[in-house]
């Protein structure tokens, strides 16, 4: 859709185009050819993550395998997208419980990102080994990964890993039988947390937030409801011990004039 040729899309008023009536192809990417620039390769990746939290493996195969033919000249000129399709792979095999597969792809993307100073991807693939490793049960292996991942992410900041990593050295202390450590992440994971609600609820408190809100009492005005679009989790779905719901409408009545 990106590169590809503009034939047989549906002109609407004001010379915009219907991008759902274009033809459709064989290809994953909706490309002829598939994908074979920089940013047709990148938008490719963010769509396999989509497939990937979906459950759509075929598809999120399908896209991968024309990212890593037809799009593999541009992975070869840029490391950063290399390394980007390289965590898109371990997600993909983590996703799928392919836990050797997924760990052989995250080493490839620490490697590439170290040369690169890529350090926000090299954070989110040490926390997802970290993860990896607590899941086979090798808490030592763990906990190193997820103290670099969160060593990574405090000098950025990335408030998602420092969630994610702050939550898994709980668990690790816990495990452990670290009344101390356990006490000092699960108050650094609080505090992450409050400042995620605090700037979700500010957000949503700014008047240019009225642009995307979505008001469903304009079903009865004919728009389908297909159109609407809702979001339902706005917060990390690996933060499953918390009320976010109460605690967003207790903080929305505080800020209410």
């Amino acid at each position: 859709m990106i590169a590809g040729p503009r034939t047989g899309l549906t002109e609407l008023p004001g010379g915009a185009t219907n991008v759902l009536s274009l033809p459709m192809t064989n290809r994953a990417s909706c490309q002829p050819d598939g994908p074979r620039d920089t940013l047709s390769v990148l938008i490719c990746l963010n769509l396999a993550l989509v497939h990937i939290r979906k459950g759509n493996t075929t598809e999120c195969e399908a896209l991968l395998n024309e990212v890593f033919t037809s799009g593999i000249h541009i992975l070869d000129g840029c490391y950063c997208l290399r390394a980007a399709a390289s965590y898109v792979r371990a997600f993909q095999a983590f996703y799928e419980n392919r836990l050797s597969d997924a760990k052989a792809h995250l080493r490839e993307t620490v490697r590439l990102g170290k040369e690169e100073e890529l350090h926000r991807l090299s954070a989110s693939a040490f926390v997802t080994m970290g993860q990896i490793h607590l899941n086979e049960g090798n808490t030592s292996e763990g906990h190193k990964m997820t103290s670099a991942a969160i060593h990574v992410a405090n000098r950025l900041p990335d408030i998602g890993i420092q969630l994610w990593a702050s939550a898994l050295l709980k668990g690790v202390a816990n495990l452990r039988g670290d009344t101390e450590e356990e006490t000092r992440w699960f108050s650094e994971h609080d505090r992450f947390s409050k400042l995620v609600i605090d700037e979700h609820m500010r957000a949503i408190s700014a008047p240019e937030h009225q642009l995307i809100e979505v008001d469903y009492r304009r079903r009865s005005s004919g728009i389908d409801d297909a159109a609407l679009y809702r979001v339902s989790k706005v917060l990390p779905g690996f933060i499953q011990e918390t009320d976010w719901e109460n605690i967003a409408k207790k903080k929305k009545k505080e800020l209410a004039p």
